[in-house]
């Protein structure tokens, strides 16, 4: 009887982590060449599902019309929200002609990152009401970023966030976790690294798009030649057999002779 016990634990706990496989407690994003599994307890905001979450865009200050019009403007791919709206994630992508003239920061020294750095840490606090409390750079999945963590001081409200920016395929690419409270707590903080580290892009312009282009023109040169052999051996085969015809044709004349 203990062993038939021990043996319907094991079959349940393999039940039930097959079942958290198909059913994974936290959201993912995957598009735009992006990758990203969300913290648990947010809830994506989609075009689609706005009208069943109404209370929650009331309680961001939005109807569901002006939302819709947030997220197709400024690069939106993606908006987050937990269920008190007191934290939220988004990523937008979009085109500049700094991102279009350097193409990836992979490839940049560190004088150049700490520039570029530099730079978006004085675009912020120019802005009058926030300030830059932390930068660093990161590597992650092989993408280097630019890390920024703000705090905001709008009137009455104040509120964090943090910025992992860069530049791969000639975008920028900008993933922002807020949360509504004067600082970031550590679990926030966690939950905010574990996000992160959970982010991939696809570089498809990386030297292995090189590699397989070169493949591909080889396979197509080798696939044309292969064709043009092709024909060849049915014209020969066609020439022999016109003149094999020929000649017993000859043969046969010659018998009736």
């Amino acid at each position: 009887m203990k062993v038939r016990k021990n043996a319907l634990a094991v079959m349940l706990c393999v039940l039930f982590a097959a079942l958290s496989s198909l059913f994974p407690s936290a959201e993912s994003f995957s598009g735009e060449n992006v990758r990203l599994t969300l913290p648990d307890g947010f809830i994506r905001l989609t075009t689609r599902n706005l009208s069943d979450h109404l209370d929650l865009l009331r309680s961001l200050g939005y109807s569901e019309s002006t939302f819709k019009e947030e997220l197709n403007s400024d690069g939106m791919v993606m908006f987050a929200v937990n269920d008190d709206a007191s934290k939220q994630i988004n990523l937008k992508i979009t085109e500049s002609a700094l991102a279009e003239r350097i193409v990836s920061l992979n490839d940049q020294t560190d004088e150049r990152i700490e520039e570029i750095s530099s730079a978006l840490e004085q675009g912020i606090n120019e802005q009058g009401y926030s300030a830059v409390l932390s930068r660093s750079k990161l590597i992650n999945s092989g993408v280097t970023y630019i890390s920024l963590t703000v705090r905001v001081v709008n009137g009455d409200r104040q509120f964090c966030y943090i910025q992992y920016y860069t530049i791969l395929n000639g975008l920028n690419y900008s993933l922002v976790y807020y949360n509504n409270s004067p600082e970031l707590s550590q679990e926030e903080l966690e939950e905010c690294s574990a996000m992160f580290e959970s982010l991939t892009i696809q570089n498809t312009q990386s030297g292995g798009g090189g590699y397989m282009e070169a493949v591909q023109i080889i396979i197509a040169v080798v696939g044309i030649a292969a064709f043009a052999g092709l024909v060849i051996w049915i014209i020969v085969s066609l020439v022999k057999d016109y003149k094999r015809r020929r000649r017993e044709n000859s043969i046969q004349k010659l018998d009736r002779k």
